[in-house]
């Protein structure tokens, strides 16, 4: 072997790891985008609220990308989120300042580098005049956060790219 091909292959072997070691490096993110508050099946319905996201992104060669931080959204605020970034949805947990346990928020369905996400709310269900502890969410009349979005049009087709594979139908 000359001389010349001993190096090529010395840096070949030598750039390989280095190049996979800064593709997962955690990298910092601070996006602020506009996004929209709707509610499905109200064709009216639909509030802008700014978002604030700080955290981490790691990418990930065989796993799901993963994110953690912060998450503020109109009056809600996930914090200490450690959340794999799965295309199938990704449980969001809060904890309940009254009670002090983690109680689930939505799920969050998202790109790999969170350029744009949205957010199926779990809400409490009324069952005979009580507010059930478990929280639901529907197709038909389910809360929704997504962004980036200007418009509740904008938003929903945001929504049903992310969620496509796993709806029979789209959303309203």
């Amino acid at each position: 072997m000359n001389k010349i091909t001993r190096n090529i292959l010395y840096l070949i072997i030598v750039s390989i790891p280095l190049a996979g070691l800064v593709y997962t490096l955690p990298r910092d993110v601070q996006p602020e985008y506009t996004g929209v508050e709707y509610r499905l099946g109200e064709l009216e319905s639909g509030d802008q609220i700014n978002i604030q996201i700080t955290g981490t992104l790691q990418k990930r060669f065989f796993e799901q990308n993963r994110f953690r931080g912060t998450l503020v959204f109109g009056d809600h605020l996930l914090e200490n989120m450690d959340v794999a970034l799965n295309p199938d949805g990704s449980l969001l947990m809060v904890k309940n300042n009254e009670t002090g346990k983690l109680e689930r928020f939505g799920v969050m369905y998202s790109s790999s580098d969170l350029s744009k996400w949205t957010i199926a709310v779990l809400e409490p269900v009324v069952l005979f005049g009580e507010t059930s502890e478990e929280r639901f969410w529907d197709t038909e009349d389910g809360l929704m956060i997504s962004a980036p979005a200007e418009t509740r049009q904008e938003a929903l087709d945001i929504s049903n790219e992310l969620m496509g594979n796993l709806l029979e139908e789209p959303l309203m």
